[in-house]
């Protein structure tokens, strides 16, 4: 599967690569893709294939040490010295600072390559490990952030409970306050609730807990007073199907005798069409 652009992954493969520290079976596998015609895993593996090659000299020289140059100069001397016959009187190299400097020049080279290789590997290391903390650290961002909306939301909640109580506790203290408790019918038996009217303010609070409105229909409250039913306003009611609502109530209503809520097509009726939902009587 050819890629469409570099990722976290590619990259770190081709990082691998270069170094050399892929298994034999992921090696010929990143080369089996490359040989597919990958050009953006290729351009990865050339990039980090350069990378590789600098990293030995991308530091400054620093003079050796004489004492160790002098170890170094004698050891390799000793290792390169023809063994003498069994009997005979050791020889001597007549020249063994010149082959120090030969077998110094030759290990040179792959101390270069032994440095630069371990300079990558903690390269690598280091990359790799950043990029486990990033993602560790943007789990629990993302944790905080959907504890914070939960934590957000309850507030908001209890806030509006509050003013709701409120609203509540204010117009239970007014004089001549009337109150209806609602009750379901036989279609809807668990529906429930309560009515404060408050007559010469032309207000009354509704607080309920009603079944779900079908689609194309909403629930309408009436006031019943002798001879008519006055319509007093739709009840708007959350997911949960609990009803909050503060309404005016029409100019006239000397004296109701119950409350009504019915089911209604949407968006309410003149008159009531649905049937009876819950109903309570005003004491």
């Amino acid at each position: 599967m050819r890629h469409d652009r570099a990722t976290e992954e590619t990259r770190e493969t081709a990082a691998l690569y270069a170094l050399g520290a892929l298994s034999q079976h992921e090696a010929r596998a990143f080369e089996i893709h490359l040989a597919e015609g990958c050009d953006v895993c290729a351009a990865e593996r050339r990039r980090f294939s350069r990378a590789t090659a600098i990293l030995g000299l991308a530091f400054e020289e620093h003079p050796c040490p004489d004492y160790l140059r002098d170890i170094l100069l004698e050891r390799i001397g000793r290792e390169t010295q023809v063994p003498a016959d069994e009997g005979s009187e050791p020889t001597v190299d007549p020249a063994p600072p010149a082959a120090g400097r030969r077998g110094f020049a030759r290990v040179l080279p792959w101390l270069c390559t032994a440095v630069g290789a371990a300079l990558a590997l903690g390269w690598i290391f280091t990359w790799t490990s950043a990029r486990t903390e990033a993602g560790r650290l943007r789990a629990e961002l993302s944790e905080a952030r959907a504890v914070n909306a939960k934590t957000r939301d309850e507030l908001g909640a209890l806030a509006s409970r509050s003013t709701q109580l409120d609203r509540i506790l204010e117009m239970a203290g007014r004089q001549g306050l009337q109150s209806a408790r609602l009750v379901g019918q036989p279609a809807t038996p668990t529906n429930s609730g309560m009515i404060l009217w408050d007559a010469d303010r032309r207000q009354c609070l509704v607080i309920a807990s009603l079944l779900p409105a079908p689609p194309g229909g909403v629930y309408q409250l009436w006031f019943s007073s002798p001879g008519t039913r006055v319509p007093v306003g739709v009840l708007e009611a959350d997911a949960h199907g609990r009803v909050h609502a503060q309404l005016p109530t029409p100019a006239g209503l000397e004296r109701v005798l119950a409350a009504i809520v019915t089911l209604e097509p949407a968006p309410g009726s003149a008159a009531p069409q649905g049937p009876f939902c819950a109903t309570g009587q005003f004491h």
